[in-house]
């Protein structure tokens, strides 16, 4: 079969809200799949350049061929600069999530503490040669402090961009995911991993890999996935590629999926538009998935 997953997304920005720097956001996400409101308040303080705090909210309702969702949460992060390359951030997310998941039905309130640090190197360019992102995100919730569970998660992401000679590329990135329960069915979709779509492994559907009871997904409380690409330009602003996308969520031991395929990008002014066909290697019932993305390589 064929699949392609459209998605609407508009954002309406205001860079200067008065003279002393303050900032909104308002963003809209619409497709079968996600659909998403979501608003920041954002006003600096110390260095206005490197330290801002932000006041967030968003409802957010999902429904993927493993689980329906609706998420409610307002939240409050302080963001520093650190150096050349390093950004902090800490925060707190106080979330209402009802859920149904292979047939469980539940109701989640969770207050999160987090703290995340993003690493990015790279030239402003439409198709830059070279460059990297890292980025390490840890957070938790306990039943002592308002929420209806406790467990701990870790989420490391990284992106790579290699140049082969003058104007080829090979892009690669990985994410690993980790979460400390013991009992994942206490646990919303919005905190399981699950693997599969475009940005995790395409060929696969949003969200489809994972754990299973009863034939159907339910999440697991680990994640590996990993995809090495190469881009080679055909014109100024177009370029082929060809992928290999790998990955699991999983409980105990990875089983991972891994799909292929070849893509043509588009560097708009925008920002880089991307059209994959994929294969899975490991769903013979499946032919081809069409993926469609927009957004920077790193």
């Amino acid at each position: 079969d064929v699949y392609k997953r459209q998605r609407l997304r508009g954002d309406l920005r205001y860079r200067r809200v008065n003279d002393r720097g303050h900032r909104a956001n308002i963003g809209l996400l619409a497709s079968p799949v996600t659909s998403e409101i979501s608003a920041e308040y954002r006003l600096p303080y110390g260095d206005p350049t490197h330290q801002w705090l932000a006041f967030t909210a968003s409802l957010k309702h999902e429904d993927t061929d493993t689980a329906r969702s609706t998420t409610r949460s307002v939240g409050i992060s302080r963001t520093q600069r650190r150096g050349t390359h390093w950004t902090e951030t800490n925060y707190v997310d106080v979330r209402n999530e009802d859920f149904d998941v292979a047939e469980q039905d539940g109701q989640s309130n969770l207050v999160l503490l987090g703290s995340s640090w993003t690493r990015t190197s790279a030239i402003d360019a439409p198709r830059p040669m070279h460059g990297h992102t890292v980025s390490l995100d840890v957070r938790g919730a306990s039943d002592a402090l308002l929420s209806d569970t406790s467990f701990i998660q870790a989420i490391a992401k990284a992106k790579q961009i290699i140049p082969l000679g003058s104007t080829v590329r090979l892009l690669g990135r990985a994410t690993a995911g980790w979460t400390l329960k013991e009992a994942l069915s206490e646990l919303p979709p919005s905190i399981r991993f699950f693997a599969g779509g475009d940005n995790s492994v395409r060929g696969y559907g949003y969200e489809e890999l994972g754990p299973e009871v009863d034939d159907e997904v339910i999440g697991g409380s680990k994640l590996l996935t990993g995809s090495v690409e190469l881009d080679v330009p055909i014109s100024t602003n177009w370029s082929l590629a060809a992928f290999v996308d790998s990955g699991s969520a999983f409980d105990d031991s990875p089983s991972f999926s891994t799909g292929v395929g070849i893509g043509v990008r588009w560097f708009s002014p925008l920002g880089p538009l991307r059209v994959d066909i994929a294969h899975p290697l490991d769903d013979p019932d499946n032919n081809v998935r069409i993926h469609i993305s927009l957004g920077p390589d790193l």
